[in-house]
Order: C-alpha cells, then structure tokens, then sequence
C-alpha cells in the first residue's frame, strides 16, 4: 500500500514538474514572441501586411486608420472645419446659387431655411451611424448590417463614382467659367475647355499623391481665401440693407419651389466628406464637432450671401448674372477687383473639385484597408507620402475620361439620382438601428443624437424620409437636372 502511494506521489511529483518545466517553457517563448513583435511587424509591414485589429475591427466597430503602414493622422478640428468649408460652399457658392433665386422668387429664403433643416438632419444621421461604427466607410457598415453586402457593395461604388463625377461637373464647369470672361473668350471652344480640364486634373492628383500635408496646405489656404472673400461681401453689403429687398422677387409655381429646393440642396453636398477623412484625423472626437461646425457654417454663409446679393445686386441681377459674388465686388470697389473676384472663383472651384477628389481617394482606399471589396490589397496601396497611390491612379483614368467628353449633363443627372438613394438609405439605416437598439437604454444613452423618438425611431428622420421621396420623385417626373 505504501509502495502504491510513493509510486503515486512521484507520478504526481513527475506531472507537477512536468507542467512546471511546460509553464516556464511556454512563458520564455512568449516573452521571446514579444520581444520579436517589433520586429516581425516590421516584417509584415514591409510585405505589405496590414496590422490585426480583431474580429470587431473587421466588422466596422473599431477602425484604426493611423497604424504604421496606414494613412497620416494629421488633420485637427480647424483642418475639418476649413475641409468642409470649402467642399460644401466651394463651386455652388460661385454657379448653382443663382438657379436657386431663380427658380425660388421671393421664396429663396424661406427654401434655404427648409434646406438647412434637411441637410442637419442628414448631418445628424451620418453621426449616428459613424459613432457607432467609428470607420471613415460608415456608410458601407451600417448599410451593410441593414441590407446586406450585395447592396452595400453596389452602395460603395455608387459612392465611390458619385464622389468622382461631382468632381468632374466642377471641373468642366469650371472651364467653361473661366470662358465667360471676355479676357479668355477664346478658351470658348472644345479642345481648350477639354485640355484645361485635364490639366487641372492632373495638378489636382499631384497634390493628392504628394501626400495629407501638401493637400492640407492647399486645401486650408483656398478655404482661408473663401471665409475671407465671403466676409467682405457680407461686411460691405451692410449699408446697403433693405428689408423690401430681401423679400422683392417673383411669385412662382409650386413646381419651380420645388426645383429650386433641389438645387438647393445639393449646395449642400459635401459635409459627409469630414467623415471620410476621419481616417487621418488625429483626434477622432474632432470628426463629430467637425461635421455640425461645417453644416453651422455654411448654413449661415448660404443665407448671409443670398441677403448680401439681393439687397447689393436687386432680385433681377442677382438672378440674371453668371456670377453675381464677382458682380458684387465688381459694383462696390471697380472692375479690377472685379476681375480678381473673378479669378477666385476659378482657384475656388479648383479647390472643391480637389477636395472632392481626396474624399474619393480616401473612401475607396478605406474600403481596400477594411477589405470589404474586391482586391483589397491593390485599393489600400499607399506610396512613400502614405497616399493612397492606385486610387489615385484609378481616379485620374476615370477623371480624363469624362473630362473628353466635355459634356456635364449626364454626370450631374447620375449624381442627382444617386445622391437621393444614397440618402435615402443611410436615413433607413438610422431607423432599423434604432430599431434593434429600443430595449438598449445604455447604447441610447451614448449614441442617439436625434430627439423626438417614439419607441426609439426619430420622428423626424421619418419625416426626412418622405422629403427625400418627393423631391426625388419630381426630380423623375419633371425631369430636374441642375442644367434645366
């Protein structure tokens, strides 16, 4: 019996060993592991692997865009403000804002009041949808999640190609702007509209791949430009206040209210490029109060210079003039000014087009990294300035070749249409969220930015719901295009 118990204590005493000798093995080679991490990662960085962000980084939840081997994190919250600044109030500002009064009459105001409520709604819901997923392609995540990823991978390229083409409208507008002055009449034709597009497309990539700082510096300097040249517009317009002015204007159809809303709303277009960007952002808080400064701003800017150009310019000339923001400082302080003007509005129009551009780059290449599209590793490619270098590639190729055709119309008519669906569907996003969270009082608490719930559903992005379907309905029945 006592043999049988000694044998027993020294089988015991052999496993306790054993696993000690195992424990202190396993300890030494992790220790060993992790001093090699470094390394290693150095490795995998240098075949172009991409760091592990874990199973709830790959859905969305965490996405960690400033690792080594991703983009920049450079951006602050001015950066953000002056990005949106110039991207929302860029081109329009200059051409669309005149269609807007046209169409509006004397209800140009009362429809940019409407407008602005619509697109901080829409401001509001792509905050929802970003603090929940923290990801620079929240749209594809929550669409994704909603409808699921047949519809979301179409959604990424509509996306995608909406981002492009509204750059490419800019730019063959802005090479038919630049014809309207009597100086450079002589651009006034196929082959010089077509070069300077190309040309103003292949500066734009440059600036682009050179990399976030050379695009920021460009970026920040125009959209100092604008704040400072729409400031003096609404300063030296003051004295020339006029209340019967402001509400002079045509009576008009219920139809031309209605197209003139359009228009106006897609002046607006461009505050969700602040959540593309967030990729390079350095700190994440700054992308939510980035977005309501951007739709704040240029609300008031919007309306500022409408009232600024009817009570300096009168409803007739406001309407009438190609660009009545030169117009305007052509009258107050001569024809020289007039001119310089003028030529900001070219360096303007540039710098949305450019802005434009980067939040394609940027969506796609965010899209490579998260690999929820098809060939991955080519999207999130980046060159020595940590610039997505094939995206760029890809969005040149696509640029020229609209560009040839010199024609905006279709381009402004797929962007009209996928505007609304993309909406559209970020809007029933929000709600089907909401949805699954109404039992979840925690998860309200900390990401619901919209009040006014009944059983957690946003009253009033259901309203905002059948806004979008009405005017997108009229856009198809009446067939409404921005060039009407």
């Amino acid at each position: 019996m006592k043999d049988n118990e000694a044998e027993n204590a020294k089988q015991n005493d052999y496993i306790f060993d054993k696993n000690t000798i195992t424990l202190t093995k396993s300890d030494f080679e992790r220790l060993n592991k992790e001093e090699g991490s470094d390394k290693k990662d150095g490795e995998k960085s240098k075949e172009g692997g991409e760091s592990k962000q874990g199973s709830e980084s790959k859905q969305g939840s965490e996405s960690k865009q400033g690792d080594e081997g991703g983009l920049k994190k450079s951006l602050t919250l001015m950066d953000l403000i002056l990005f949106g600044l110039g991207n929302v109030t860029g081109a329009g500002i200059f051409v669309i804002l005149t269609k807007t009064m046209l169409y509006g009459g004397k209800f140009t105001l009362p429809i940019f009041v409407v407008v602005t409520l619509i697109s901080i709604i829409m401001g509001l819901c792509y905050l929802e949808i970003y603090i929940r997923y923290k990801s620079p392609i929240t749209e594809y995540f929550a669409i994704k999640d909603t409808f699921g990823d047949l519809y979301a991978q179409i959604l990424v390229y509509v996306i995608y190609l909406f981002t492009n083409f509204s750059c490419i409208t800019i730019l063959i507008s802005l090479s038919k702007y630049i014809g309207t002055l009597s100086y450079f009449s002589f651009l006034n034709n196929y082959f010089c509209q077509v070069g300077l597009s190309i040309s103003v497309i292949l500066l734009m990539s440059y600036i682009n791949y050179s990399g976030i700082e050379a695009s920021k510096m460009v970026g920040n300097t125009i959209s100092i430009a604008l704040l400072i040249f729409l400031s003096g517009i609404i300063l030296s317009s003051l004295r020339f206040f006029d209340l019967k002015k402001i509400t002079a204007g045509t009576n008009v159809k219920w139809d031309s209210i209605v197209l003139s809303t359009i228009i106006a709303f897609f002046l607006f277009n461009g505050y969700d490029s602040i959540v593309k960007v967030s990729g390079e952002v350095i700190d994440e808080s700054n992308t939510s109060t980035g977005l309501y400064a951007t739709l704040g701003l240029t609300s008031i800017l919007y309306i500022l210079i409408i009232i600024s150009s009817l009570c300096v310019l009168g409803f007739n000339k406001s309407v009438y003039t190609f660009s009545p923001l030169t117009k305007i400082y052509e009258i107050l302080y001569g024809p020289t000014v007039g001119f310089m003007a003028f030529i900001f509005g070219f360096i303007n129009m540039f710098n949305t087009g450019f802005l434009s551009s980067l939040t394609a780059t940027r969506f796609i290449y965010g899209c490579g990294k998260e690999k929820t599209i098809s060939f991955p590793d080519f999207w999130s490619k980046l060159n020595e300035n940590k610039a997505p270098i094939n995206a760029i590639i890809v969005s040149l190729i696509i640029s020229v070749i609209f560009a040839l055709f010199n024609n905006e119309v279709v381009l402004s008519v797929f962007a009209n249409f996928s505007l609304f669906i993309i909406l559209i569907s970020i809007c029933l996003c929000v709600i089907s969220i909401r949805w699954k969270e109404r039992n979840d009082i925690e998860k309200q608490k900390s990401n619901n930015y919209i009040m006014g719930n009944i059983n957690n559903i946003p009253i009033i992005i259901i309203i905002e719901i059948i806004v979008l379907l009405y005017l997108f309905y009229n856009v198809l029945k009446n067939r409404f295009y921005l060039n009407k």
